[in-house]
């Protein structure tokens, strides 16, 4: 079996996003720096609101305190959580599918962590009482409410996902009636790009049944048709002196072409049928450029296409003719 081709990823600028993750630590370096060497101010007391209940007065230095704090630690995380997934991405460019899908998963989840940890830490800042606000029953029923049931679903069928091998980033797949590759699966939901650069995101608990198209190579199938004065032995004994040259022709071909006999005696024509082994992602243009293939060889060796036709038959039997004598005869009496 000829050795499956792997495809050279898609080239991603990831120069912007490294910049502004940049940007984010900056920010956070800076008042960080002011806090040190500004002792006092409210560039130090920020961060030490984490924690505290109470507002203290609602005096202006107070509210900006608060401000800054929320500012300090949204860019540390948002400034972590984008610096984590441009280093992951960069360094998984030349892994296989699986590691890149472990390698995705992990920044998916580090993502959600760091937005829940600067949600606690905000709520704090502005005095919530955080541990009240967890164990309230009330408050876990209108999260429940609120779709976490789904969540959870959505997270664990992820997990499974991965875990399974049901499928991984870079594969070619078909999905509850879309046809695309695997460009990220996520805790929640697993995005899909088409031919066209159409993205379709499904959640993850929603995807029932999968039809993985990269798992194996898969099999083009092109019927020729040829006129039926054509000698058949003489047509595949062409054919089998070119198929190899066919296969150096056609790049997407991962197998030497084969012919499987006569597919169909139609209406004016004997169709044929050839097949080969190809990438999934290349099954269209490899059977496009198969049909060409043999019909250019087919030609230049003086087999034609029928063209569309109808065929009348003037053949008389003899019932046909005893008919006609009997009609001749009464008409003469």
């Amino acid at each position: 079996m000829a050795k499956k081709r792997k495809k050279k990823p898609a080239k991603v600028n990831y120069v912007p996003r490294f910049i502004l993750g940049g940007i984010y630590i900056a920010v956070f370096v800076v008042l960080l720096v002011l806090g040190i060497t500004i002792p006092g101010s409210v560039f130090a007391n920020a961060p030490s609101l984490v924690g505290r209940t109470s507002y203290e007065g609602a005096d202006f230095l107070n509210i900006l305190e608060r401000i800054l704090g929320t500012i300090y630690y949204f860019s540390l995380f948002i400034g972590l959580q984008t610096l984590v997934r441009v280093i992951i991405e960069v360094s998984i460019r030349k892994s296989d599918n699986r590691v890149k899908t472990v390698c995705r998963l992990i920044g998916s989840t580090f993502k959600y962590g760091c937005s829940l940890v600067w949600l606690f830490l905000t709520l704090t800042l502005w005095g919530v009482d955080t541990t009240a606000l967890l164990v309230s029953a009330g408050i876990i029923a209108l999260i429940i409410g609120l779709g976490a049931q789904s969540l959870i679903s959505d997270v664990i069928a992820g997990i499974n996902i991965v875990f399974e091998s049901e499928y991984h980033v870079g594969d070619l797949v078909y999905i509850d009636g879309f046809r695309g590759t695997i460009e990220e699966i996520g805790l929640t939901l697993t995005k899909i790009v088409d031919w066209s650069g159409n993205v379709k995101c499904i959640n993850n608990s929603k995807i029932s049944t999968v039809v993985n198209l990269s798992s194996e190579e898969s099999t083009i199938v092109v019927d020729f048709s040829i006129e039926y004065s054509e000698d058949l032995r003489k047509v595949e004994k062409i054919f089998e002196d070119h198929k190899e040259e066919i296969k150096e022709q056609i790049p997407e071909l991962l197998s030497v072409p084969q012919y499987l006999g006569v597919a169909n005696l139609g209406a004016s024509s004997v169709d044929l049928r050839f097949s080969a082994r190809v990438d999934e992602e290349d099954r269209f243009s490899a059977q496009r450029a198969l049909t060409r293939a043999l019909y250019l060889l087919f030609g230049d060796n003086g087999v034609y296409v029928p063209f569309n036709q109808l065929v009348l038959s003037t053949r008389k039997d003899e019932n046909s003719e005893t008919k006609e004598k009997l009609e001749d005869a009464v008409n003469q009496k």
